[in-house]
């Protein structure tokens, strides 16, 4: 097996600029310095992106989407570039694949990039320290419809964070005695 990175150019920038099967980005630009050199990459929302100039117009690039582009061919419409391992920092090509948005999304719970449980949910109102007092006072015998409007959430929001149909995974914090 071969262990030898290969490139080839970026369409659009042929000459000037090309990519490697390991998800590095040169600029073949041997004006300056005689030498091609490798891009340093900025990141943005954890993907890597390099910024490729043709004359005086500057456009930036997913390194992800460009190797993609030419080691796995044209992204079919409406599909995503997946890092299959999860790590949105291995762009190298046999690492990513073409998949449909729900299934990137699918892919991206089973491995546990996101989690829509709790507080990290995009819309939740609670979190984990307001449940454990939720579940204190609902103990206590405290009415639920008072505790809705003091949390701003309904009655079935109080009702399931204490019983634990909802919020399941918070339980109550232990002090340990020394």
């Amino acid at each position: 097996m071969s262990c030898h990175e290969q490139w080839a150019s970026i369409k659009g920038y042929e000459g000037i600029y090309a990519v490697s099967d390991l998800g590095n980005v040169m600029s073949m630009n041997y004006a300056k310095s005689g030498l091609p050199g490798l891009l340093a990459f900025s990141k943005s929302r954890g993907y890597l992106s390099v910024e490729l100039q043709t004359g005086p117009v500057k456009k930036r690039f997913t390194v992800h989407r460009l190797v993609a582009e030419v080691f796995i061919g044209p992204r079919p419409e409406g599909q995503h570039v997946n890092h299959i391992d999860g790590d949105k920092g291995n762009n190298a090509a046999v690492n990513l694949e073409y998949v449909t948005p729900s299934e990137n999304q699918k892919h991206s719970f089973r491995l546990g990039l996101q989690c829509n449980k709790g507080e990290r949910h995009s819309q939740a109102k609670l979190n984990e320290e307001k449940v454990r007092d939720i579940r204190r006072r609902v103990a206590a015998g405290e009415n639920l419809n008072a505790l809705a409007r003091e949390f701003d959430v309904s009655r079935a929001t109080i009702y399931y964070a204490s019983t634990g149909k909802r919020w399941g995974h918070v339980v109550e914090k232990c002090e340990i005695i020394q």
